[in-house]
Parts: structure tokens; sequence; C-alpha cells
């Protein structure tokens, strides 16, 4: 028991030295700051547009298409700059993980027990800050068993922190296979999906009638809009738009 402590006891302390995602870095704050300046130049230029003569009309244009480039060029330096930066630092993420992993079947090797759980609560907090990093917004990570053949019910064996402290719980339901679209391709190793399944934009495979999820019922049904040509999705609920198996 002391030394699993031990071990514990390590494992967090090399869990908290590892780099985390920021919500807040130049690269957003540039990205900001020229969204405001976009709006507000274009809401001048309509507003003040009778007002203005035709030689301050040019140089106000001139000035603002100046200001747009050059806030453009700042941000694609510090995007390109940072690139390799956010990649190194995922490695340290993935091999934490790939430690934490070879100690736990270390010790089951030699008949001494952890405590599974927190060895896996490490792993997704990991791999979460890990993909948070490399692709500059909040990921997620979750590890899901399948159990009671031949229902296939879908459990949660861990979720990482910003999940369990920011969404909605719905391990209260009963979630089966066949209630989710991603896992049911994975499950049945439907074409294109036999390995993994990702879907980078769900509100739009949801509105094609490609994806469905047994969390709808805890947090509600998305609403489809069509206006004209134009299909929107409102009442989304789920704390991700993303998915990545």
């Amino acid at each position: 028991m002391g030394s699993d402590l031990v071990a514990d006891k390590f494992r967090n302390s090399y869990f908290e030295s590892l780099p985390r995602f920021s919500k807040w870095t130049w690269e957003r704050s540039v990205t900001t700051i020229g969204s405001v300046a976009s709006i507000v130049g274009v809401a001048g230029l309509i507003f003040k547009w009778e007002r203005l003569e035709k030689s301050q009309l040019d140089l106000y244009g001139t000035l603002y298409l100046f200001i747009i480039v050059c806030v453009l060029m700042i941000y694609i330096f510090i995007r390109e700059t940072k690139k390799r930066h956010r990649y190194a630092l995922a490695v340290y993420h993935v091999h934490y993980v790939n430690h934490a992993i070879r100690d736990c079947l270390s010790d089951l090797q030699i008949g001494r027990n952890q405590t599974l759980h927190s060895v896996l609560e490490n792993i997704v907090n990991s791999i979460a800050f890990c993909f948070s990093i490399v692709e500059g917004r909040q990921c997620r990570c979750s590890i899901k068993e399948v159990l009671h053949v031949p229902d296939l019910e879908i459990q949660t064996v861990a979720r990482d922190t910003i999940s369990r402290q920011f969404s909605v719980n719905t391990d209260r339901e009963r979630h089966l296979v066949s209630e989710n679209s991603d896992f049911e391709k994975l499950w049945n190793g439907e074409k294109g999906y036999a390995r993994y399944f990702q879907g980078t934009n769900l509100k739009m495979m949801w509105s094609r009638g490609g994806y469905k999820n047994s969390s709808f019922r805890v947090v509600g049904e998305p609403e489809r809009l069509d206006i004209f040509t134009i299909t929107l999705v409102r009442k989304w609920n789920l704390p991700y738009r993303g998915l990545s198996l």
C-alpha cells in the first residue's frame, strides 16, 4: 500500500509539471484584435459613407486595408512559428502516457496492484492536454467500455477533468452502441471507419442524417432550420462539435 501511494504521488507530481493548454495566447489576441478591427472598420465606413469626401474615403479605405494586411501577416507569422513549438510540447504528454501504461503493466506483472482509476484519469487528462496544445483549442478525452453483450451497452470508465467539471453528466442514462453513430460504425467496421471514427463537423453530419447520439436524451435533441438552400442547426447542447475515436 505504501509503495502504491509513493507511485501515485510521483506520477501526479510529474503530471502537474507537464505543459498545459493556454486559452489566451498572442495568436488568439492578434486574431481577436483583427476581428474587432474588421467590424469597426466596415461599420465606420458604412455609417460615414456619405459624410466623407472622396480623398478622405480613399485614405480611410487604404489605411484600413493596410492595417488588416499587417494584422494578417503578424497572425500568420505567429501561427507558423508556434506550430512546431506546440508539437514539441505535445511530445511530453505522449511520453508521460507511455510511461504510465508501462509502469502499470510492470506492477501487474510483479503482483502489485495500482489504483487503476487514478492512472486512467491521469492518462485521459494528459491526452486531452496533448490534443488541446496541438489543435489550439480545448479538447476532451474519455475511455469507454462495451458491456453486456449482446445488448452492447457503453459505459464511461474515465473522463478528463474538464469534461467532469463542465459537461452534463449523461452516465445515468443507458447508452447502447446502436444508438451512437460513432460507436456503431467502429463496432461494425463500416467502410471508412474500420480503425477510427472522425467527425470534424457533427452538426453538419446530424443535419444530413449521418449522426446520432444517445446523450441527446439528456441534453435535448437539436433543431434543424432550413432557410432557402442554407441549413442551420440550433440548440446543439453537446459540449463538443467534433469527435475522434
